[in-house]
């Protein structure tokens, strides 16, 4: 199985589309390797995900991301191939945005309809 789940701030950031139209976010992550040094992740999300990191997401913002490790290869401009590991996310989720919820006098959820 590949599933990776981690957490980390945004150290850099790019929403962009596809030429069909379709949004792609990238993220660098960084992410503290637990002896005091930090590692950079490349992170990419695309649709209803890349979606939420142009809503949500700023340098600097903490960022948890469910997704798949993709090793993936490319040619580039001067013609030679390169190689490219990076997060995949199916789920994008910052911790200090919370849904506005509106409840009544009893606590329970109010339904905008």
């Amino acid at each position: 199985m590949n599933k990776w789940i981690g957490s980390g701030a945004i150290a850099a950031l790019s929403i962009r589309q596809t030429q069909t139209g379709k949004p792609f976010a990238w993220m660098s992550l960084s992410c503290p390797d637990g002896d005091g040094h930090r590692d950079y992740l490349d992170v990419v999300a695309w649709g209803a995900q890349a979606q939420r990191v142009a809503d949500f997401g700023r340098k600097g913002e903490l960022a948890e991301i469910t997704g798949r490790v993709r090793r993936r290869k490319y040619t580039d401009a001067r013609g030679e191939e390169q190689y490219k590991t990076e997060i995949v996310a199916d789920v994008v989720w910052f911790p200090s945005i919370r849904p506005v919820v509106r409840v009544d006098e009893n606590g329970e959820v109010l339904n905008d309809e």
